[in-house]
């Protein structure tokens, strides 16, 4: 193999296994001010935050998608209701998982968290 072919293959990998690692532990924070008063596909698919782990998940199996809200009852209906988007745009149910242990009690913490 060639030098010059050597190189490009290195950088080419190292490309890749650094896009790995970036998708695989990345963090989202949502506040209630952000959370829409009509809550319907086009507002929850316009939050910043929801488009940004959209575009980051990958399905493997290692990986979950947690949601992580305040431990009151308005808490986990939110997070419920943002975990079922979630699903309704494409992730499947077994990817979301619910932790009542944000330490604000008007946000919550979405997170793509590799468990390997």
């Amino acid at each position: 193999m060639k030098p010059l072919s050597r190189l490009l293959l290195f950088f080419l990998l190292a490309l890749v296994t650094s896009v790995i690692f970036a998708v695989t532990e990345h963090s989202e924070t949502l506040s209630r001010a952000q959370w829409p008063e009509e809550v319907n596909g086009t507002n929850i698919s316009a939050i910043p935050q929801v488009r940004q782990i959209l575009r980051l998940f990958v399905e493997d199996e290692n990986i979950t998608l947690e949601i992580h809200y305040p431990n009151d009852d308005m808490g986990k209906q939110w997070a419920e209701s943002l975990g079922h988007w979630f699903v309704t745009f494409g992730v499947p149910i077994a990817y979301v998982k619910l932790f009542a242990d944000s330490d604000a009690t008007d946000q919550i913490v979405i997170a793509l968290v590799d468990r390997r």
